[in-house]
């Protein structure tokens, strides 16, 4: 993903964002949103996860 992409999505990102971001089905999104490794955020049932924080963890999980 090119730098300037990030840009287009919103600072906290949903399930839904990091699913068109990934290109993955929702299984394994949730599934993502509940490793004890992932940066979630839960605002009661809602999890997000904030942009910059999901791009970290991926550069850190593409090594």
């Amino acid at each position: 993903m090119k730098p300037a992409d990030w840009d287009e999505y919103p600072l906290v990102l949903s399930p839904a964002d990091v699913k068109r971001i990934l290109g993955c089905g929702s299984n394994n999104v949730y599934a993502l949103f509940h490793r004890k490794d992932f940066p979630v955020v839960r605002i009661g049932r809602t999890l997000k996860v904030s942009r910059e924080a999901f791009r970290n963890w991926l550069e850190r999980e593409q090594k």
